[in-house]
């Protein structure tokens, strides 16, 4: 594989950097998204793929800037392959359990934000683009912060999570395994990983207790009623289990 990756610093552009073929950069550090130029950027690489898993979505920079950027990284890409790391931000997280072709109803500016990108990448040099929704990633080495948090914290004490909120938790070595084969195959349109439906409460005991964690003062808790959050934002994926050999596996499994 011939890939450069337009990413940030974090385990998912790690995991994939690590595989032969694959050049990282990061944004805004090695290449700003927003502040240069983006075909200099890719013509100096070279590459037959493009992957963008730099969370640029949530820049603070005005929405029309904002589509000019990625209008203009999309156009350098023409010609090559494009893979773009997608979110399940893209729904209002009222229903879950949401499929690749569900209409979107993005309930705030990053999930906005988001269509956006993948409308580009929909209409991406004819069909050579293909988009991954994740509802939730998951890290282990080093571990992801708000599970090193929990972690951290029933090191002598308690700590409650949320068990009315659900996503469907992938690990970072699962994503990185779907984004590589679709960087290498000709699929196009909009796949999800499928992640199992877990609640926050239920993947912090699962991922912690893998981990030799004692979770005994883990306890589960509800969301305020006065707080604003997109409850189930699971994503179902048909079209990932029928047409990937990449897999997803649970986290007491993935850990």
């Amino acid at each position: 594989m011939d890939a450069l990756v337009v990413g940030d610093t974090g385990p998912l552009d790690a995991a994939l950097a690590a595989r032969a073929g694959v050049t990282a950069t990061s944004h805004p550090t090695e290449f700003d998204v927003f502040a240069d130029d983006p075909a200099a950027h890719i013509a100096a690489h070279d590459p037959d793929t493009v992957i963008v898993t730099a969370p640029v979505h949530t820049a603070d920079v005005p929405i029309p800037a904002y589509v000019d950027a990625v209008s203009a990284l999309v156009d350098a890409c023409a010609d090559r392959r494009l893979v773009y790391a997608s979110t399940g931000a893209v729904f209002d997280g009222t229903d879950g359990d949401y499929r690749p072709d569900d209409v979107r109803t993005p309930c705030d500016d990053t999930g906005r934000r988001i269509q956006v990108f993948e409308d580009h990448v929909d209409r991406h040099d004819t069909d050579n683009g293909v988009v991954l929704r994740v509802s939730s990633c998951y890290a282990t080495d080093p571990l992801t912060p708000q599970l090193a948090a929990a972690r951290d914290a029933l090191d002598g004490g308690a700590c409650q999570r949320h068990d009315d909120v659900y996503r469907s938790p992938v690990h970072v070595t699962d994503v990185a395994d779907a984004i590589t084969e679709l960087a290498e195959t000709d699929h196009t349109g909009v796949f999800h990983a499928p992640g199992p439906r877990l609640s926050v409460y239920e993947l912090h005991e699962r991922v912690l207790s893998a981990l030799g964690v004692d979770t005994t003062d883990l306890t589960p808790a509800a969301v305020p009623s006065d707080t604003e959050i997109a409850r189930d934002r699971s994503l179902a994926g048909p079209r990932f289990t029928e047409l990937l050999d990449a897999t997803v596996s649970p986290p007491q499994d993935a850990v």
